[in-house]
């Protein structure tokens, strides 16, 4: 990139942020979070009772073999998943490849699952050419500022200006550009809150000479004091 740079074919002053997805050599049964495990431990366990049952109700010598052979191979399949179980604790993650370590169970296209990369990228304005990329979780919502200043890091920047679309737009992530020097363009990211009749809060405008906002109704919005904290139960 840096030669790129030093060639002039990009100019690192505007850089276009995105993502795409591409199928990693994981598959799904090899992916794993806690629920996934706990069904196949569930599964192993009540299998292990079944060939107990058997077992008590075995007659002769044989068949008590056979179901003692179930049972030990049982228990082989279920310290397989409680290491995974120990393995999925220790890394922190959500989520556990065992052959791509990095990849993520992701929704690739028209809500097909599959396990995968979440590319991001940054094109540069100047020739459309890619500068800096990484591989990165499978939400964007804070991919802004470590893309951002991953790119202008790299590049040797003083400033830079980012275009993203609404997944990438979070308050924290443009504050954080805005400390580094980073000016960033995204577009605003629609209530998650499902429509009730509320206005959203895209149409409350902000007066930065006063401070304040203005309801629809061109209002100026004042507290009352109160200060009210949502509480997510479940």
């Amino acid at each position: 990139m840096l030669l790129l740079k030093e060639w002039k074919l990009i100019d690192g002053e505007n850089l276009a942020i995105d993502s795409f997805k591409i199928r990693a050599q994981n598959s799904l049964k090899n992916n794993f979070n806690q629920k996934k495990v706990d069904r196949h431990i569930d599964f192993i366990d009540e299998k292990i009772v079944k060939y107990h049952q058997q077992l008590n109700q075995a007659e002769g010598q044989e068949e008590k073999a056979v179901s003692e052979d179930k049972i030990a191979d049982q228990k082989t399949k279920k310290e397989k998943y409680q290491a995974i179980e120990n393995e999925l604790e220790k890394s922190g993650q959500a989520q556990l490849s065992t052959t791509d370590p990095d990849a993520r169970s992701v929704v690739l296209h028209r809500n097909i699952i599959n396990v995968g990369y979440n590319i991001r990228a940054g094109c540069d304005a100047k020739h459309k050419l890619s500068s800096y990329a990484q591989t990165g979780d499978v939400n964007d919502t804070h991919a802004l500022a470590p893309m951002a200043l991953g790119a202008k890091k790299l590049l040797k920047l003083d400033t830079l200006k980012t275009g993203t679309d609404m997944g990438y737009t979070a308050a924290a992530e443009l504050a954080q550009c805005a400390d580094n020097g980073i000016t960033t363009y995204s577009s605003p990211k629609e209530h998650s809150v499902q429509k009730n009749g509320l206005f959203n809060r895209q149409v409350f405008k902000y007066n930065a000479q006063e401070d304040t906002y203005l309801c629809p109704a061109e209002n100026t919005l004042v507290t009352h004091g109160s200060i009210y904290q949502k509480v997510i139960i479940g």
